[in-house]
């Protein structure tokens, strides 16, 4: 589905399809964008290895993360891969990236030392979509197979707004159910493309 097309079934589903219409064409993307984040939370949905480098430059510590990550999972430095580090230790001497942390300060990425040169470090990461949809550009990134998911979130957004008298909590908790059914769906789906499946294997020290 285009992002016109989610739009417009968006619109037929709450009933909105008339100008001047209850909601703008902005409000309803909006929500659309956020339910499409939502979707890439609830579902493991993106792992994203080729888009997200870091540029260091000697003697920062800390840079932003674009707001699409929702976890950076890996960091390295060419075929070296820098470890993370799960206490905040921060060392004053310059030297090469080998290890950096997320826990420091909201969105950015912290090195545990300040660099000593320039180094571009590839990073591994959790993603949502690249592009958010607007009134004036953007598609839907996730699979045709779950493009219903941000409209039944939207669609929950709608009926449960305070601001419009048709506001409705039992359709609100109807779509929000549809939703969390997607999203299961999408979190199967993953699992099964990222060979995610779990096996209970017995140690081999217990076997006769």
């Amino acid at each position: 589905m285009t992002r016109t097309e989610v739009l417009a079934e968006l619109r037929s589903i709450i009933d909105d399809t008339v100008a001047p219409y209850a909601w703008s064409n902005a409000r309803l993307m909006n929500w659309l964008s956020l339910g499409q984040t939502q979707f890439c939370r609830d579902s493991g949905f993106f792992r994203d290895s080729q888009n997200y480098t870091l540029t260091t430059i000697p003697g920062i510590m800390t840079y932003p993360l674009a707001p699409e990550i929702i976890e950076v999972l890996s960091v390295w430095n060419g075929v070296s891969q820098v470890m993370q580090d799960v206490q905040i230790m921060l060392f004053d001497a310059p030297s090469a990236p080998f290890g950096w942390k997320v826990n420091l300060d909201s969105s950015y990425l912290a090195l545990s030392a300040p660099p000593d040169a320039v180094y571009t470090l590839s990073m591994r990461v959790w993603r949502g979509a690249r592009t958010a949809l607007t009134s004036q550009g953007g598609e839907l990134e996730i699979s045709p197979d779950f493009h219903l998911a941000p409209v039944e979130w939207a669609a929950a957004k709608a009926f449960g707004d305070h601001d419009r008298e048709r506001q409705d909590p039992v359709k609100a908790a109807d779509h929000l159910a549809n939703y969390k059914a997607i999203a299961r769906e999408g979190k199967r789906a993953f699992r099964k493309l990222c060979g995610g499946e779990t096996a209970i294997v017995p140690n081999a020290l217990y076997l006769v």
